[in-house]
């Protein structure tokens, strides 16, 4: 996930953006957790 964000932070992104965030989403039961990307998460 942190290659994709970087590259479109450094690719995509104009100046004044909010910084990219990915999501990781799980369909069906259990769904064990839910996680947020981000720069500053590490």
């Amino acid at each position: 996930m942190h290659p994709y964000l970087n590259y479109v932070r450094e690719n995509w992104m104009k100046p004044g953006e909010y910084p990219p965030v990915g999501l990781i989403l799980c369909a069906g039961k259990p769904c064990p957790r839910r996680r947020v990307h981000d720069r500053a998460s590490g």
